[in-house]
């Protein structure tokens, strides 16, 4: 049976059948992530310290300035960017485990 249509498909057994031949597993792609993901993550990971150090000297030069609210803010605004650079660096990990264990995959075929 095929999906909503109930109609039986033998298509559908063929493209499972075949579908290590083509190097495709249901009609998508193998590799589970996608390619402009690493890279983003490297530069992400490569531009945040700097960002968030920035930010802290602001954060810092603000209240010198008579802005003792605004450096407050800004010292918020740099713990959320660092919050977010440890989220991008553990996402980098696992990108590129899961990249490693792709390629390994594929070396066996």
């Amino acid at each position: 049976m095929c999906g909503w249509l109930k109609v039986s498909c033998h298509c559908c057994l063929a493209h499972l059948t075949t579908a290590p031949l083509y190097g495709k597993m249901g009609g998508m792609s193998r590799n589970p992530v996608s390619s402009k993901a690493l890279p983003a993550l490297i530069v992400a990971g490569l531009v945040l310290p700097i960002t968030i150090c920035v930010v802290l000297a602001l954060a810092f030069l603000l209240p010198a300035m008579g802005d003792s609210v605004g450096g407050m803010v800004l010292r918020y605004v740099a713990l959320a960017g660092g919050v977010v650079w440890i989220v991008v660096l553990v996402a980098l990990i696992f990108v590129q485990a899961i990249h490693t264990l792709g390629r390994s995959d594929d070396a066996d075929q």
